[in-house]
């Protein structure tokens, strides 16, 4: 009984961080009449999320081009 009050909570979190996600999207395209990938790509660009893979991303890199 317990696992799946746990998975609940994690899908329920999940949901809500997906719904501010969604919330924050809409308002990004609402002020500035961008497409939905476009507003989508600048919300990660403004969250930071995208400068977190391209550092993630250049440090497979950059351990790939040692070898």
């Amino acid at each position: 009984m317990p696992k799946i009050a746990t998975l609940d909570k994690a899908l329920i979190k999940k949901s809500r961080e997906k719904n501010l996600a969604n919330k924050a999207i809409s308002y990004i395209q609402r002020k500035t009449n961008l497409s939905y990938n476009n507003a989508k790509i600048l919300k990660d660009i403004l969250s930071k999320e995208y400068f977190r893979k391209i550092r993630s991303k250049n440090k497979v890199l950059a351990k790939f081009m040692k070898r």
